[in-house]
């Protein structure tokens, strides 16, 4: 998995403002967010951001909002938090149903 990359992803997905607002899912927000820094990048090629390099899995945990395997995977619970927060997801009910 590139963590950074995921991290960076869940990251701005997980505050209410321009990069969520305007969506109604994680994952529409996510595509979104994918193609606006793919396109800075081509405007200029020293953007402070290099374009996301997600994998399969990794759009699929943000797509899904799958919070346990985020944690699971090493996701820094904070960064959890604040994602689930700004999707309107009970996070605390989300682990206990997997167990956590």
């Amino acid at each position: 998995m590139s963590r950074w990359h995921l991290e960076r992803a869940v990251y701005l997905l997980g505050h209410e403002g321009p990069q969520t607002k305007p969506y109604d899912t994680p994952g529409a927000a996510l595509d979104a967010l994918i193609e606006e820094v793919r396109l800075l990048n081509e405007a200029d090629n020293t953007y402070m951001y290099p374009p996301f390099e997600l994998e399969p899995e990794e759009i699929r945990l943000i797509a899904e909002s799958d919070l346990a395997e985020m944690y699971r995977g090493g996701l820094h619970p904070n960064l959890i938090r604040a994602f689930a927060g700004a999707w309107g997801i009970d996070y605390v009910a989300t682990y206990r149903a997997a167990g956590l």
